[in-house]
């Protein structure tokens, strides 16, 4: 027998379906078997994305020009920063230095070849302090606009990262490593089983490979709404890894904004990085911290997220969406 049912994914995250019961019998009910069966399969559901321009941001150049010129060629003179070993690199690219820190290969980054790079700095808190709690709607709006910014980016040609100060579900096959300086790529593979282990640090390498959306939105979908790290210690760690002319934008709430972290972003600019300010929130919604001369985007607050539900909840009503894979217990 197999029952076939319709699901309505409304809400990003990571669902586990299973264990199931099965009960059987004769139809006087003299005769019943009930057996409980270990099978679990997950779903994760990215967050909603939505175009630029639902956050009142202009669909052409909404953080200015671009800050440097492209380049045809790499330069090996040029090294930008170091990223995670990948099988094939070649092996001049290898850092040497940064691997006997690490103590795991570690790749050279050149000034990358005719892209630009922008990278997504994600406050999850939607208050100055954790002990205040937190506003799911504005929570959700802020992730939902990090999403949208990176896949326009990508589509822009960019070559797109990730930072969030979040908790993250971890998945099966992922490296656990102690301490919050680990840097951890989401896993692209099979979602099948999921352990109740949390990543403290959300982070996904600037690159504009075709499986980088995947990457980025699978970290979103499995960000869970609980405080990682202060956002200026993510930011001190990336401070030395970005290569000049990257543009940098915080996507927070108006009201988390912390004085450290604007001081981090300055520094950030005095660095070499084009830094700009998105923030979500409603219209009486305070900023929390003086945000000096840094450009500043308003993306709006409960209105608009409100206003982006329904609109998905239309268009799911009259398309009705199919996933490329099905969910089995079995």
């Amino acid at each position: 027998m197999t029952r076939r049912y319709q699901l309505a994914c409304k809400a990003r995250g990571v669902y586990v379906f299973g264990p199931a019961n099965l009960r059987s019998g004769d139809p006087f009910g003299w005769l019943v078997r009930e057996e409980r069966l270990a099978a679990r399969e997950t779903l994760l559901i990215y967050p909603l994305v939505a175009p630029i321009e639902s956050f009142g941001l202009p669909p052409r150049h909404p953080f200015g020009g671009y800050a440097t010129p492209r380049r045809l060629l790499e330069d090996p003179l040029r090294v930008a920063g170091v990223r995670e070993y990948v099988p094939g690199d070649d092996p001049r690219r290898i850092h040497w230095k940064a691997t006997a820190r690490a103590g795991t290969l570690r790749s050279k980054v050149y000034e990358p070849s005719s892209q630009y790079r922008l990278l997504i700095l994600l406050d999850i808190n939607t208050y100055a302090e954790p002990w205040m709690g937190l506003d799911p709607d504005i929570q959700e709006l802020t992730i939902a606009a990090a999403a949208s910014l990176a896949m326009w980016a990508l589509d822009e040609g960019y070559a797109v990262g990730l930072l969030a100060n979040s908790l993250m579900m971890a998945l099966s096959g992922e490296p656990l490593e102690t301490g919050d300086e680990q840097t951890i790529r989401p896993h692209s593979g099979d979602i099948r089983s999921v352990t109740q282990t949390f990543m403290h640090r959300v982070r996904v390498p600037i690159a504009s490979e075709s499986s980088q959306r995947q990457h980025i939105l699978s970290a979103l979908g499995r960000l869970l709404p609980y405080f990682g790290s202060p956002m200026d210690t993510l930011i001190e760690a990336e401070r030395f890894m970005l290569p000049p002319g990257t543009t940098v934008v915080l996507v927070s709430a108006a009201a988390a904004l912390h004085e450290t972290t604007i001081e981090s972003l300055v520094d950030l600019r005095a660095h070499g990085a084009v830094v700009h300010l998105a923030l979500t929130g409603d219209a009486e919604s305070k900023i929390g911290a003086d945000t000096y001369d840094l450009p500043l985007h308003h993306l709006g607050g409960r209105e608009v997220w409100h206003q982006l539900v329904t609109t998905i909840d239309d268009e799911r009503r009259e398309n009705t969406g199919r996933s490329a894979t099905s969910l089995y217990l079995d």
